[in-house]
This record gives C-alpha cells, sequence and structure tokens, in this order.
C-alpha cells in the first residue's frame, strides 16, 4: 500500500462510507487508499498530566501556562498505568522517539 510522503499533495480527498479510510489522489491522477488511524473514543483521567508532561508545560485557564518540573514530569510517567488499554498503549507509544517507533496502529481489530 503506497503511503502519503511529508510534503506530497493530494489533490482531492474522500471519506469511504464505512468510516475506516480514505481515497486521496495525489497530482499524478493516481488515486490510492488508505486506512484511518484508530481513534479513542474518550481518554482516562490521567492523560491530561500525561500530556501536560510529555509537553512540559500546563496550560491554566487564563491562557497562560507553567512548566511543569522535571521530577513531576518523572512521577507522572512513572505512574503509568500497566494495562493493554488504547489510552495506555498510546501514552507508552508517544514515548518512544519518534524515528524509532513504529506508526500508530490503523484498525482496532
Amino acid at each position: 500500500m503506497p503511503s502519503f510522503k511529508r510534503g506530497e499533495r493530494a489533490t482531492h480527498l474522500c471519506l469511504q462510507p464505512d468510516g475506516r479510510s480514505y481515497l486521496y489522489q495525489r497530482e499524478s491522477g493516481d488515486w490510492f487508499e488508505l486506512p484511518l488511524p484508530v481513534r479513542l473514543e474518550s481518554l482516562p483521567g490521567w492523560f491530561l498530566d500525561f500530556a501536560e508532561a510529555r509537553a512540559t508545560k500546563r496550560l491554566r485557564a487564563d491562557g497562560s501556562s507553567e512548566t511543569v518540573p522535571r521530577e513531576r514530569q518523572r512521577q507522572i510517567v512513572d505512574a503509568l498505568p500497566d494495562s493493554p488499554d488504547p489510552a495506555t498503549t498510546l501514552a507508552r507509544w508517544l514515548l518512544q522517539k519518534s524515528d524509532e517507533r513504529a506508526p500508530w496502529p490503523q484498525s482496532s481489530e
């Protein structure tokens, strides 16, 4: 299956009726079908703390931000659940170096 490469331009996109994939047309006129990534319907409460630790910033209600201290970042990451649920799988995937991690799964089956 051809991949959609960074910087590549698509001239048309079309979501498939089953919602599992989409078609795109390259500038060359060729059409390709690619699966949509797995979508998580909801995330547990701990995931926001994890996201802020990963980003190293916590957003405040007034729009300002504060740095999450390194020690607190480590505590949050160390407290990740030890389960195979999708949110924990996503968190562990995000902790891998981007150039070393496999693509995010394309289906939940």
